[in-house]
């Protein structure tokens, strides 16, 4: 058998990014390839020549990234958390809390699932929001994941519909444990928020992640806006020396660069219209949802999967997610991450696809 026959969607890695794997399998060396399998921004915040103490010396306190933050988020200092990537967060909370039943979203990151099972956790599904208000309503479930914008679908719920719900489910579950985490690693292409921490209650648990929006994903830097409960109980969790002296010097400075964050904004938002356009172009208008810095094709496996390898054959690496449910009448999602600069060699590859696909 060739890797045609051989690739499933079992077979597929477990994230996006993984060039290694993708030279192994096509035979284009890796250096060759347009990577828009991850969502991370390909315009990355420019990181200067570190002084040598940086890299010299042990992590100091992140007291100077911390009022970075909260400068950004809009959220008390003392109230945040600075980990190791929000991975940190997603595998470290569902260790802090008592084993429960938790709603989490029936397509998103796989990580969140995982993190819950692992400790014993009982995990409840829910395919929109309207159905997660039901279980919080019926007092169902003792803890709650939303990931928004959601990865890989896209769905995003507002901050006012998102508040309302962690506060209904504070007053359900006042006599247990109770807690409300949004996952926001995608979410700074967008200044819509209305969390004000003086309105929030205490179980509701934010997420966010550099790496994302700042193209520095390898920086390994995320943060938890919290209640002062909660921020205390992550950083009570969190290992001596969690962020490296590089990151809370980089975290630092990226974050105040207003400059630059707004010009990423519009850089964002037109690469992803332009990217929308062209993939609604050939799938359809209503198969393609954009989370700002992905965009999302729904449509039946056999056809995307094929796609992905013939986008994958031409050099363009994009990621294949199966989904049996919570994608409206669709099994699969064709996720497609932002050009940036490289739009010669996505339509090149695009039309090279196309043109395969329409031969016989």
């Amino acid at each position: 058998m060739d890797f045609k026959q051989r690739l499933t969607s079992h077979a597929l890695p477990a994230h996006g990014g993984d060039l290694q794997w993708a030279e192994a399998t096509f035979g284009v060396p890796k250096a060759q390839w347009l990577d828009v399998s991850t969502g991370i921004s390909p315009w990355s915040w420019p990181v200067p020549q570190l002084p040598p103490h940086v890299w010299r010396d042990l992590p100091p306190s992140p007291a100077k990234l911390l009022q970075a933050a909260a400068h950004y988020y809009a959220w008390p200092a003392k109230q945040i958390a600075p980990t190791p990537g929000s991975q940190w967060a997603i595998a470290t909370v569902p260790k802090l809390v008592p084993l429960g039943v938790v709603a989490l979203p029936t397509v998103g990151y796989q990580e969140h699932e995982a993190a819950w099972r692992e400790v014993g956790h009982t995990i409840q599904h829910y395919d929109d929001i309207t159905q997660l208000a039901a279980l919080i309503n019926n007092a169902d479930v003792n803890y709650v994941v939303v990931i928004n914008p959601n990865n890989p679908s896209t769905a995003r719920a507002s901050s006012e519909r998102l508040l309302a719900l962690a506060l209904a489910m504070a007053l359900f579950n006042q006599q247990k444990a109770s807690l409300f985490m949004i996952d926001e690693a995608f979410a700074d292409d967008v200044t819509d928020s209305h969390f004000a921490a003086e309105s929030c209650p205490s179980n509701l648990l934010r997420l966010r992640s550099v790496g994302k929006f700042f193209g520095l994903a390898g920086l390994r830097l995320g943060f938890a806006l919290a209640s002062p409960e909660w921020a205390a109980r992550l950083n009570a969790a969190l290992p001596t020396w969690a962020n490296s002296h590089p990151a809370l010097y980089i975290g630092e400075k990226a974050l105040s660069d207003s400059a630059w964050i707004q010009a990423q904004r519009v850089r964002i938002q037109q690469n992803a219209a332009q990217l929308q356009s062209v993939l609604s172009a050939h799938y359809g208008e209503a198969q393609v949802h954009s989370a700002g810095l992905f965009c999302s094709v729904f449509g039946e496996k056999q056809g995307l999967l094929q796609d992905f390898i013939h986008f994958a054959e031409q050099g363009m690496l994009t990621r294949f997610i199966a989904c049996d449910r919570g994608i409206d009448k669709h099994n699969a999602i064709l996720r497609f991450g932002l050009p940036g600069d490289r739009w010669p060699t996505f339509h090149s590859c695009f039309n090279k696809t196309l043109q395969a696909c329409a031969t016989p």
